[in-house]
């Protein structure tokens, strides 16, 4: 708890601390407090309802790229205000952690998302703030359609684009 309470001292840029792995709801809130840009904790393999509750007062960049699932619990936790929110590590986008991801407020970036369903698309659409699905394989018409109307940056490198559905992903 010391460590924490010093290190959340640090005042500029990143505070980068890759090699934790599992962390207390209690030394998360003590790291919400850090005053630089972004607070990375890419090493981190799991989250607690409790620890991303933390999380989700933290107004600055966020790096949780080791959690490789989350649950729609914390997912709903940990969709504050972040400037970004990156969840890099994810690779599966359950219908359900879409609809609760789609409340954050911020940048999401979700990099190794390699499908998304209508229903995910649908929900992850109402987000506000840039999204971020570089390796997403291919998408459906449908799901074109839903993340069309993302109002703020979309950010897709597709290996494949359906020709039925380019049209509707070049529209944005």
């Amino acid at each position: 708890e010391d460590m924490a309470t010093i290190l959340a001292t640090h005042k500029t840029g990143t505070l980068s601390l890759q090699g934790i792995s599992t962390l207390p709801a209690e030394l998360a809130i003590i790291l919400t407090q850090h005053k630089g840009e972004t607070l990375g904790l890419d090493g981190l393999t799991d989250i607690s309802v409790e620890t991303a509750t933390a999380f989700g007062s933290y107004e600055k960049n966020l790096w949780l790229d080791g959690l490789l699932d989350i649950s729609p619990e914390a997912a709903i936790a940990l969709a504050g205000k972040q400037m970004q929110l990156t969840l890099n590590g994810i690779v599966e986008l359950p219908d359900d952690v879409a609809k609760a991801l789609a409340r954050h407020q911020g940048e999401l970036l979700l990099d190794q998302i390699l499908s998304i369903s209508d229903e995910a698309a649908a929900s992850i659409a109402s987000h506000h703030g840039g999204l971020s699905m570089k390796n997403l394989e291919n998408i459906s018409n449908e799901a074109a359609e839903q993340l069309n109307n993302i109002t703020d940056s979309l950010n897709l490198q597709l290996d494949y684009i359906n020709p039925d559905s380019s049209a509707e992903i070049l529209r944005n």
